[in-house]
Order: C-alpha cells, then sequence, then structure tokens
C-alpha cells in the first residue's frame, strides 16, 4: 500500500495551486516546519479477507498547512478545491504488484497543531488494493 506514495506526491506537486508548497511525505527526512504545506501519510487500513485473498482498503491524509494570515482561508480553500479534484475519482492503477480502485474523499477536518501560528486542513481519501495469500 506504501507504493502509493510516490504517485500522490507526484500527483499533487504538479497542481498549480500548490506551487511554491512543500509537498512531502511521512517517510521522508525533511524540515517539517516548512509551511505552506501538504504532508502526504497512509493513517491505516482496514481488510477484509476472502478464500486466498485480502482486500485492503487504504486511508490516505493530506494535511494542507499555512501560516495563519488574513489571507490563509483563501490560501486553503484553494489548496483544498485542487488537492480534491486532483484525487477523488483519480485511480493510481497498477502499483506495488497490484491495482488500485478510484480514490474517495471520506473527510475533511481541522487538525490540532502544537504550533499556534499555522492553520490547516486534513483531507482523508480511502482507496482499496487486491493482495492474494498463498494458494
Amino acid at each position: 500500500m506504501l507504493a502509493l506514495i510516490a504517485p500522490l506526491k507526484t500527483r499533487l506537486g504538479k497542481l498549480p495551486q500548490l506551487t511554491g508548497w512543500d509537498v512531502r511525505t511521512n517517510t521522508e527526512e525533511v524540515d517539517r516546519s516548512k509551511v505552506p504545506a501538504a504532508d502526504i501519510r497512509c493513517v491505516g487500513a482496514t481488510a477484509s479477507a476472502k478464500a486466498g485473498a485480502v482486500t485492503l482498503s487504504a486511508q490516505w491524509r493530506i494535511t494542507l498547512v499555512v501560516s495563519r494570515s488574513s489571507t490563509a482561508a483563501d490560501t486553503l480553500d484553494t489548496a483544498m478545491g485542487a488537492v480534491i479534484c486532483s484525487l477523488h475519482g483519480w485511480q493510481p492503477g497498477q502499483q506495488g504488484d497490484r491495482g488500485w480502485n478510484r480514490l474517495e474523499l471520506l473527510s475533511a477536518t481541522e487538525p490540532d497543531f502544537a504550533s499556534e501560528g499555522v492553520v490547516g486542513y486534513e483531507l482523508t481519501f480511502s482507496t482499496a488494493g487486491l493482495y492474494t495469500g498463498q494458494q
């Protein structure tokens, strides 16, 4: 499921609305204090097993973070719209030796940040891939 991290980063990195943003993943060693930022991470998965195979439904969270300002809401709204339109309904195709279903937006929530100087929103998407077990 983590094979999806690179195509997700590439797709978001190409969005003109995120030009100048630090598009990063939770598996990279980077300075996480840089904003604006789009942080990509897999936050879990649920499994559904049937006769020799399991469907893994992975949840991907994109956290958009900007500095608090009079334009923060507009900046976040533009970024959120771009990310939703880019990912909802997008099919990553064959990644990591398996095909993946189209991504679906599950939720948009405001995260709690330790830093009072930033604000953001988390967009959570879901997709599923089939893992075949031993026969």
